[in-house]
């Protein structure tokens, strides 16, 4: 049985354009190497499965499709899919095998739920969307959020939502430092598509996650014309959710065959305090910031110096700026020095009391003295 430590939270999302067979060889071989979770796709340029549980590939990773109806003779475009690994395809099958296909053609989602701490459960609402190209009408564009909107609906409040999806749209960067959908970081350009979907996003709470995490790049697609690059692809979750989420954003290397680039999406897992057995006999030490001060300190200096550098090589090489993983780097270390180091001495609460006959007649000539003035 999977334990939370053996599965995988990190997730990707890439416009395919098509869903060859040998494709997904692909995707299912970069899934393994890059341990995924799951991969969730746009533009799969295949129909909708009558059927999506005869959809097995690779013993054990399991092939979600959905899309318009086939028609013989036309060529099918569009189409959404979700690719679960070994592991999250166990995590699909507990909760039910729970797929929603009735969003429209361009949306689809699975609940999974993921092994967790103290023998619980993480429920997750996986969600691949697809919305309409700039050339499509503006009533298509209204009933594709209307879906979305229902689709958001649709998930319960004890799970965890992840919509991975090509939503042909420029969101932009944060407007002011009470911006609730958006980060600091992306390409700032924005269009009319962008500021429609950012008012959508406000009203149901989301947000997109990549804009918080800095990249050298954050561009998704460039345009076969004017070469001009875009962020038209997102993962979105609840803003509440936020903290959840360990990094978001671009990654090259793990991309299919596509003019798309992919987005991972790395998942925390939930710490549970609620039934844990705490440790009363043990204290939590206390980091003595006045060991590192003086001359005489400078041993302790070169320690706390030796573990940033320790720290700093443990960094995992994720596309963070240099002062985010140093800032993490520090942190580490200021753990491992206060392991090192002990615990501060702290003053007893009993000291008054024990020092009460020579401290209260002071105290009375102190208040006496204030009184003459």
């Amino acid at each position: 049985m999977a334990t939370s430590k053996d599965m995988s939270r990190d997730l990707l999302f890439q416009n395919v354009r098509g869903l060859r067979d040998e494709k997904i060889e692909e995707i299912i071989t970069r899934m393994i190497s890059a341990n995924l979770g799951a991969v969730v796709m746009a533009e799969t340029w295949r129909a909708r499965d009558s059927d999506p549980t005869s959809v097995l590939v690779n013993s054990g990773h399991h092939l979600i499709l959905h899309g318009k109806e086939e028609k013989e003779g036309v060529a099918t475009r569009g189409g959404v899919g979700i690719l679960l690994s070994k592991s999250w395809s166990r995590a699909w099958k507990k909760s039910g095998s729970q797929l929603l296909r009735h969003f429209g053609e361009r949306i689809v989602a699975a609940r999974l739920e993921l092994p967790g701490k103290m023998n619980k459960t993480e429920k997750i609402f996986l969600v691949g969307a697809y919305a309409p190209t700039t050339g499509s009408t503006e009533e298509e564009c209204s009933q594709f959020y209307n879906e979305l909107g229902d689709c958001i609906g649709a998930c319960r409040s004890n799970e965890i939502l992840l919509i991975g999806a090509d939503l042909n749209a420029a969101l932009g960067t944060a407007q002011g430092n009470d911006d609730e959908v958006c980060g600091n970081f992306g390409i700032p350009h924005t269009n009319q598509r962008g500021r429609e979907l950012k008012s959508f996003l406000a009203s149901h709470q989301l947000c997109s996650a990549t804009s918080f995490f800095e990249k050298k790049s954050h561009a998704t697609w460039q345009h076969f014309r004017s070469h001009k690059l875009y962020q038209n692809d997102f993962w979105i979750v609840k803003r509440k959710y936020l903290r959840r989420i360990r990094d978001a954003g671009v990654r090259p290397s793990l991309a299919a065959d596509s003019d798309h680039r992919p987005l991972r999406l790395r998942l925390l897992e939930a710490r549970s305090h609620k039934n844990a057995k705490r440790d009363t006999k043990t204290k939590k030490k206390r980091l003595d910031r006045s060991l590192l001060i003086g001359p005489a300190r400078e041993s302790e200096r070169r320690a706390f110096a030796n573990f940033t550098k320790v720290a700093m090589a443990e960094q995992e090489d994720n596309g963070s700026s240099a002062n985010a993983k140093l800032t993490r780097a520090l942190t580490t270390a200021a753990e491992m020095l206060q392991e090192s180091m002990g615990q501060e001495q702290r003053v007893s609460p009993s000291w008054f009391k024990d020092h009460a006959t020579t401290i209260v007649p002071l105290i009375e000539k102190r208040n006496m003295f204030k009184g003459a003035r």
